[in-house]
């Protein structure tokens, strides 16, 4: 006989109380009337030097009373009703992150460790799979068949993964991995798939960072039965400091770069150095600089750029593997501004002030050319040639390319002068440009001079000048300008308008480009545009547009895309590792940015650098709570082993089986038939006591 409670069992012990109280103490069994006692000297009674058990049946009777009850609440069964047990098959999917942060000291070893003890515990007939993942998830062992793999043979396979198996450099998206392995286990098409995910459970082991990204969780149901269990590596110091560059499109200075020093709040100390170093790690000498960040807080700084040493690295921090900031030398582009209109230097002259704009930057620098007649109109690109100014009439052969350029994403502004107006055919012109059926363009009748008014400061050209301290433009006077008109419901988007209603301004979408209609001209007989505060920032605004700033960039973190859109012809990449890449069609983008370092890219035979790093997020080493992911619905449930899973198992048998025979219901009525019989007999039992009390009176 079994017990399912046996803690309740030690009530037996009641059983022993009665017996010990009665050998204790006996009391004198007659009592003799008497007149008064005042006369005689207390005297207690003697008791005899034998103890002796006085009505045995009764004490049996009691015993055996106390005795059921005990062992009724201890839940009695036989175990020889139970069936034999039988576990089902689980799917068991381990996690093992490979992510930057798993290079910590001592930390990959315990996780393999951790792996290898996972699957030690596994059942026999269970079916595994080994996935491995950072920003990708990668199966490294797939479904195992239990009837093919024996326990000791999968051990050896997964043994023989993990010794060619070790951590890279890219960023923790744990929630992608999350989702991606609970569709694995839900494919019931899959090879070897689950039946079902009652039985599913996965077993994560990774260092939990905070970092970790989780957004792949937003919005999903995580079911309910399918458990995760974490298995969190630990290194024994969690200190870190981490280097990385500030992420920005432009820099302020194309010979110093801003740079974000990081101190975790379990670090002892807040005072490092910050030195340039070589290809091989060697420090330059006279380039360090003494840095104080307390633990817990951040400092950003300027750091000029060295001109030959590529890596920045900061000394003091024992958790080496984000301490390396790698720096290209930046790589200055050419861009185009090209004039369609006579050449002139005379203040008079459109061209006199277009010559004079500067929109160069530190990512790239603009050269303007002007031509008259137009030269090659057909083979500009956007890329190259962001924007295209318009101050003559064109011919219909131009027109075409022009346009052409346009749909292709260009931007072309038409600055309309007298002649335009004068000009029986640059209305028929501007019209096929702007794909309209007609345009009208006439002389405007101006008094004494127009106001520019109702600028669209929604539009993101005029964002710049959105504040108030830049949105007044009615100190812009307008001498001369034309009138636009066109039959068509919607020819245009009118950006800026005169005060007496005509458009100034007018904007027109045309597939992938844009095409701006200015209707008066920036030389002062015209207006005072080009003499004022707006005329630049205007210009710099059409033009860059259309800069794919991608294509100037010098720094990119692991996995990311680098994409090469100025490029004709080919791209050839050295990676840090001395391999070559080449990449011969469009896009001509790099996807391989696994390896962070210096990459040098040949763009259709012209040298540029770029620089791949770590993550900011991956560089967040402290460990995450628990609720960051029972927030998101997950389950965390531990992974039971075939002990525990076999001891769950049998005290589940036993609860089954008491409950079926519920021994304790007749042992209940035995302790009451027990007491019944000891409360007759005691009964009984002080009857003759007191008839024979009374006969002895």
């Amino acid at each position: 006989m079994s017990f399912l409670a046996p803690l309740y069992a030690l009530g037996l012990l009641a059983i022993s109380a009665p017996i010990i109280f009665h050998l204790i103490q006996r009391r004198p069994k007659g009592e003799r009337t008497f007149s008064s006692l005042m006369f005689l000297s207390p005297s207690p009674p003697r008791l005899t030097r034998r103890s002796r058990l006085d009505n045995l049946l009764l004490l049996f009777l009691r015993g055996c009373a106390l005795l059921l009850l005990a062992m009724a609440f201890a839940r009695p069964f036989l175990r020889s009703h139970l069936q034999d047990s039988f576990l089902p098959s689980r799917d068991v999917a381990i996690l093992l992150d490979t992510s930057a942060s798993m290079q910590r000291a001592d930390v990959w070893n315990q996780a393999k460790a951790e792996v290898i003890a996972v699957v030690n515990d596994l059942q026999p007939h269970d079916r595994i799979a080994l996935l491995t993942f950072d920003s990708e998830l990668i199966r490294v062992v797939d479904w195992t068949n239990p009837q093919l793999v024996t326990p000791a043979h999968r051990v050896e396979l997964v043994e023989e993964q993990l010794t060619s198996i070790q951590p890279g450099w890219r960023e923790t998206k744990l929630g992608t991995a999350l989702t991606q392995t609970l569709e694995l286990l839900q494919d019931k098409e899959g090879d070897q798939a689950a039946d079902s995910s009652s039985n599913a459970q996965l077993i994560v082991v990774t260092d939990f960072q905070k970092g970790s990204d989780l957004t792949a969780l937003a919005g999903s149901q995580w079911p309910k039965d399918v458990g995760v269990d974490l298995r969190i590596i630990a290194p024994a110091k969690n200190s870190n400091v981490s280097l990385h560059r500030v992420a920005s499109t432009e820099e302020p200075d194309s010979n110093s770069i801003q740079v974000r020093v990081t101190n975790s709040t379990s670090s002892a100390t807040g005072e490092y150095r910050l030195r340039w170093q070589d290809d091989q790690g060697n420090d330059l000498i006279n380039s360090g600089k003494t840095i104080l960040v307390p633990a817990g807080q951040h400092r950003t700084i300027d750091i000029t750029r060295h001109p030959s040493a590529p890596v920045l690295a900061i000394e003091g921090d024992i958790t080496e593997f984000d301490n390396r900031l790698y720096v290209a030398r930046p790589y200055r582009g050419q861009r185009r501004l090209l004039h369609l209109g006579l050449d002139g230097d005379d203040v008079e002259s459109l061209q006199f002030f277009v010559k004079r704009i500067d929109l160069s930057t530190p990512r790239y620098e603009v050269i303007t050319e002007s031509q008259w007649p137009p030269s090659k109109l057909n083979e500009i690109e956007a890329r190259s040639c962001p924007l295209v100014i318009v101050t003559q009439v064109l011919s219909d052969l131009d027109i075409s390319d022009l346009q052409q350029y346009v749909k292709n994403g260009g931007k072309a502004l038409i600055v309309l002068d007298r002649q335009h107006a004068e000009s029986n055919g640059s209305s028929a012109a501007i019209a096929r440009l702007m794909e309209l059926e007609t345009v009208q363009i006439k002389e405007a009748d101006v008094d004494d001079y127009a106001i520019l008014q109702d600028i669209r400061f929604d539009h993101s050209l005029f964002q710049p000048f959105a504040d108030t301290r830049f949105n007044d433009f009615t100190k812009i006077r307008v001498w001369q300008h034309r009138l636009i008109e066109s039959d068509h419901e919607h020819p245009w988007d009118p950006l800026i308008r005169f005060d007496n209603g005509a458009p100034a301004l007018v904007q027109r979408d045309l597939d992938n480009g844009k095409i701006w209609i200015l209707t008066t001209g920036w030389q002062p007989k015209e207006s005072q545009l080009a003499l004022s505060t707006k005329f630049v920032p205007l210009l710099s605004g059409m033009f860059d547009g259309t800069i794919d700033f991608e294509s100037t960039m010098d720094h990119y973190e692991i996995g990311d895309v680098v994409s090469f859109a100025d490029a004709q012809e080919s791209v050839e990449v050295m990676m840090p590792t001395g391999d070559t890449h080449r990449i011969e069609t469009s896009p001509f983008e790099l996807e391989t940015t696994d390896t962070p370092g210096i990459y040098i890219a040949s763009v259709d035979g012209t040298p540029r650098q770029f620089a791949i790093n770590l993550s900011a997020r991956e560089s967040q080493t402290e460990t995450m709570d628990l609720v960051e992911l029972e927030q998101r619905g997950i389950v965390i449930r531990d992974f039971l082993s075939e002990a525990e899973l076999t001891e769950q198992d049998r005290q589940l048998k036993d609860v089954e089986l008491e409950s079926r025979q519920q021994i304790w219901r007749w042992m209940i009525l035995g302790a009451l038939g027990f007491l019944l019989a000891e409360s007759w007999l005691s009964g009984r039992l002080s009857r003759q006591a007191v008839r024979s009390t009374s006969g002895a009176s």
